[in-house]
C-alpha cells in the first residue's frame, strides 16, 4: 500500500479534529511566502490574497491530503504545487470570462502526484526560507518581550542592521561583553527555533534532513 502524507501528531490531529483550526494554524504559519509568491506571478494585493485562501483552504481537507501521493515531494513541494494549480485555474478563469472551479482541476479525485519541478523552485525556496527565519525571530521576540536580556534587540542590532557591539551596548545602554554574550545566546536560540518549524511540517526524518540541506544552502 503507498505511503500517504502524515503530518506530525499535533498538526495532523488538529486537521483530522478541527479543520477550521488547522486552516488557521497553517495560514498562519505559511502565508507569507504563498502570498508573496502569487504576488510574484503579476497579481494584485488583493487577488494573492484570495488565492492564497483558497490554497490553505484546499490542503486543509483532510481527505484532499488522503489522496496526496507522500513519494511525490514534501509538504514545501505540495503547497506550492497547489499554489500553482489554483493560479493555473484563477488564470484560466480570467481569459475565459467566466468562473472555472479549483475542483476542475483534477484534485477533486483520485491520486495527487506533485510535479518533479516543483522541488527546485528558487525563487519559492528562497522565500520559504526567508519565511521560517521570520518565525525563527518571532519566537525570539516574543521569548524576549516580557523583559529580562534583550537578546533578540542586540541579534537584531547586530545582523540585520549591522552595527558593531559598541554602537548596540551604547543604544541598549549595556556593557559590550553583555552585547556579546547576548548575540551568541540568541544566535542559538534562533537556529533552535528554526529547526523546531522545520520539523512541525516534516512528515519523515528523510524530508526533515531534506530540508535543513535546503536552508544551510540558502543561509550559510
Amino acid at each position: 500500500m503507498a505511503a500517504f502524507v502524515r503530518f506530525p501528531s499535533t498538526i495532523w490531529t488538529t486537521i483530522s479534529n478541527s479543520p477550521e483550526r488547522a486552516r488557521s494554524r497553517v495560514f498562519s504559519a505559511y502565508r507569507v511566502p504563498i502570498f508573496n509568491y502569487i504576488l510574484n506571478q503579476g497579481f494584485s494585493e488583493h487577488d494573492a490574497e484570495d488565492i492564497s485562501q483558497e490554497v490553505f483552504i484546499r490542503v486543509c481537507k483532510e481527505e484532499f491530503l488522503r489522496r496526496v501521493d507522500r513519494s511525490k515531494g514534501t509538504f514545501r513541494s505540495l503547497l506550492l504545487a497547489v499554489t500553482r494549480h489554483v493560479i493555473d485555474y484563477e488564470r484560466q478563469r480570467r481569459r475565459k470570462g467566466r468562473a472555472v472551479s479549483v475542483e476542475q482541476g483534477g484534485f477533486d479525485g483520485g491520486r495527487i502526484d506533485i510535479p518533479a519541478e516543483v522541488k527546485s523552485d528558487k525563487g519559492f525556496d528562497d522565500l520559504w526560507v526567508k519565511n521560517l527565519t521570520r518565525l525563527g525571530l518571532q519566537r525570539l521576540q516574543e521569548e524576549c518581550s516580557s523583559g529580562g536580556p534583550k537578546y533578540y534587540d542586540a541579534l537584531v542590532l547586530s545582523k540585520l542592521q549591522g552595527l558593531g557591539y559598541a554602537q548596540i551596548a551604547d543604544k541598549l545602554g549595556s556593557r559590550v561583553t553583555d552585547i556579546t554574550n547576548w548575540v551568541h545566546h540568541a544566535k542559538k536560540k534562533f537556529k533552535v527555533y528554526v529547526l523546531e518549524a522545520v520539523r512541525a511540517y516534516s512528515s519523515s526524518e528523510a524530508e526533515y534532513k531534506a530540508e535543513l540541506a535546503l536552508i544551510n544552502r540558502f543561509l550559510r
